[in-house]
């Protein structure tokens, strides 16, 4: 126990200072004030023709005020004597201010000593030694003090739940803002301390309600901290209500509107705030230019990031840092490297993220010799590289796709010493891998100290990329051996290298491996399941995973129709396609190309035909130049050339190469060259020539 109930002092803690003790020799002539002057090196200083007799409380208590904002220790120190030896020692009011002078100066000990001989203490006494123990980080000795109080206010459950979040001990504070609930009430302080700490949708609809029943939900700055959660857990139509409710907007509430569209991807909604904000005579600040040109990034939209920029002129905010780096991310997006350019040289004092932005801008444009240039111009101007500069490097040189190029900057990555660390480590994998250069992707593997799940994937799918399967599987029973967890992308891996080696004993194993996660019933996992079955040739598996598959995606469906079609059950794949209509999954473009693929090889061309204007008729999928082509091939196959004929006539786009040569060959299958109708042939012959020769 920290304290007792009892107000008594504690026998084995003895008086900070004695009121019987003599403390100076003479009686002090003190008259105590602040001098606001830093160089002054103490706040105590004697006023002539004043005595301590005369010198009354509120003095002192002006006094020791001016102690805590300086954080002047040795000066309360010399209040403090001179408190007690005027007689002071119990006066409350002044032994509450001691404290907490005492608390801002870090002087713990001093502060209890004075808390534990104060005979008669008041709600606000343990409060402030409360607020006390936080300000001198003796969180234990706060919960201690709290568990004690007679009374609780307010104030003193604010105290300790703020507490509990600056140490980090969000469950704590929980539980004391759920005990605050059934002692009284919160208050606009608790909920903007407890907001922070919701960790999904239920528990802020919680708070959210409690607020509501407070009155409080209208609040700006309540509505602000609202917005910005259900921002993050993804609730926009939560967060468009209460902006739309509160009646008083701020430039935070805007910010955080424009903040919440552009993380879920919505650039033109956070862009239609800009109008009504200015309309409502908010000023812009950095946040929220920040927020409009990264909205202006992910919609990808070059009018209005140009028009946002003028905004930023116009309103002085060029050459500042923050927004001067958002405009060369987002000129890197639209691929304008020389806008890109402009803004950082516009930009006053530029850090290392300013140049980490131009280069992934270069990267953007897979200007690799630009970016090595880049780097060499950091380097003389000051700004070693980081991690992430690099990562740019590597895939300006993937996107250049060239080997020499991302052995060059591996090299600059050598020179300048840096240890090649988890982060980095992958991307160069990933850059050896896609180059197909699987000697130089081993070395580094080997090379790195920590190597984590997407390190073992990148060399898993690089093994496969470079029709390696056989390693790619060795590497994944080394992952297994090093106590590595696979995740979903490592057994898409894996299940490709089986399905490149066609051997169906292999390929159940790895089911069976996969059915140990629980990771069967994915819909991901079982189309590539179905893949992998389909080229081992084994339909009865594809129907097994099928049937374990219990919610199924459109890709998931086209997966096991085109499985069906592929090994000439047409009639089949014609089956699951209706299964799929009756079960609510809308086909897509490629759901259109498989059942027309699985018409033509059954042979059923009238049937091929009506599933072409059902899907593109009732589905709104409007159909490409492949769509027409199987179409041709289905007509053709059955030796309906002149359907095919009609249909090239009706066709929005000119016929391509393929068109033709479908034609052509049907044509010459169906129709007798040594008849009247080799003149048809020939005349098709010499259209494919001149479309080829153009």
């Amino acid at each position: 126990m920290l304290v007792s109930h009892c107000s008594s002092p504690l026998p084995c803690s003895p008086p900070l200072f004695d009121s019987q003790a003599s403390v100076f020799n003479r009686q002090p002539s003190l008259a105590l004030r602040y001098r606001t002057d830093e160089q002054h090196s103490g706040i105590l200083r004697e006023r002539n023709g004043q005595h301590a007799s005369r010198y009354d409380i509120q003095a002192y208590l002006s006094s020791l005020r001016e102690c805590s904002k300086a954080r002047a220790l040795a000066d309360g120190e010399l209040l403090h004597r001179s408190i007690v030896d005027n007689g002071f020692g119990q006066d409350r009011l002044l032994a509450n201010t001691l404290i907490q002078m005492y608390g801002k100066c870090g002087a713990f000990t001093h502060a209890l000593d004075v808390f534990t001989h104060l005979l008669e203490k008041n709600v606000y006494t343990w409060t402030i030694m409360l607020s006390a123990c936080v300000d001198c980080g003796k969180i234990i000795d706060a919960f201690d003090i709290f568990e004690q109080m007679p009374e609780r206010d307010i104030v003193g459950w604010n105290i300790i739940i703020l507490a509990c979040v600056q140490h980090g001990l969000s469950s704590q504070a929980k539980k004391y803002y759920q005990s605050l609930l059934q002692e009284g009430t919160p208050n606009k302080i608790t909920f903007l301390h407890i907001l922070p700490l919701c960790d999904d949708r239920e528990q802020l609809n919680d708070i959210h309600g409690q607020i509501a029943k407070t009155g409080l939900d209208c609040d700006t700055i309540i509505a602000n901290s609202l917005l910005n959660m259900y921002g993050k857990y993804d609730n926009l139509k939560k967060a468009e209500q209460i902006f739309k409710r509160v009646p008083q907007h701020d430039l935070c509430t805007w910010n955080t509107m424009i903040s919440a569209y552009v993380q879920h991807g919505q650039g033109k909604n956070a862009l239609d705030l800009f109008v009504p904000m200015q309309e409502g005579e908010i000023i812009p600040d950095t946040i929220t230019y920040v927020g409009l040109i990264d909205a202006c990034g992910v919609c990808l939209d070059l009018c209005s990031g140009t028009n946002m920029h003028k905004h930023v002129v116009a309103d002085g905010f060029e050459a500042n840092l923050i927004v001067g780096t958002a405009l060369i991310s987002m000129y890197g997006k639209f691929k304008s490297l020389d806008a890109a350019k402009r803004s950082f040289n516009k930009i006053s004092q530029r850090d290392l993220i300013a140049w980490n932005a131009l280069m992934d801008a270069y990267a953007q444009q897979g200007q690799c010799d630009g970016a090595c240039q880049l780097l060499t111009h950091m380097q003389s101007e000051g700004f070693p590289p980081n991690t992430i500069t690099l990562i740019s490097l590597l895939s300006s040189c993937l996107s250049a796709g060239g080997l020499d190029t991302g052995k060059q900057a591996h090299t600059y990555i050598q020179l300048f010493g840096l240890e090649i660390d988890v982060t980095l480590g992958n991307s160069l994998l990933n850059m050896y891998g896609k180059c197909g250069s699987l000697n130089e992707a081993f070395m580094v593997f080997s090379q790195m100290v920590k190597r984590d799940v997407i390190s073992w994937n990148t060399m898993i799918n690089a093994c496969t990329h470079c029709g390696q399967e056989k390693m790619a599987l060795e590497l994944f029973q080394d992952m297994m051996q090093e106590g590595i967890t696979p995740d979903r992308i490592t057994l898409l891996g894996v299940i490709e290298a089986c399905a490149s080696q066609a051997i169906l004993e292999e390929a159940k194993h790895m089911h069976s491996y996969i059915k140990r996660f629980g990771l069967v019933k994915d819909a991901m996992i079982g189309s590539a399941l179905i893949k992998m079955y389909n080229k081992c040739g084994s339909l009865d598996d594809v129907q097994r995973v099928s049937d374990e598959t219990p919610v199924k995606d459109v890709i998931l469906w086209n997966t096991i129709i085109s499985a069906y079609a592929q090994h000439g059950h047409g009639e089949r794949a014609l089956q699951i396609f209706e299964q799929m209509k009756i079960h609510g999954v809308r086909p897509n473009e490629s759901t259109l190309s498989i059942v027309l693929s699985a018409c033509s090889h059954a042979g059923l061309a009238s049937r091929g035909g009506q599933y072409f204007l059902e899907i593109t008729e009732d589905y709104g999928i409007v159909p490409r130049m492949d769509h027409f082509n199987f179409l041709i091939d289905l007509f053709g196959r059955s030796g309906q050339i002149l359907d095919v004929e009609n249909l090239i006539e009706c066709m929005p786009d000119e016929p391509n190469a393929t068109s033709w040569m479908t034609l052509l060959s049907a044509c010459r299958k169906h129709l007798d060259t040594h008849s009247e109708n080799c003149r048809e042939v020939h005349h098709y012959e010499n259209l494919y020539v001149t479309y080829v020769q153009r």
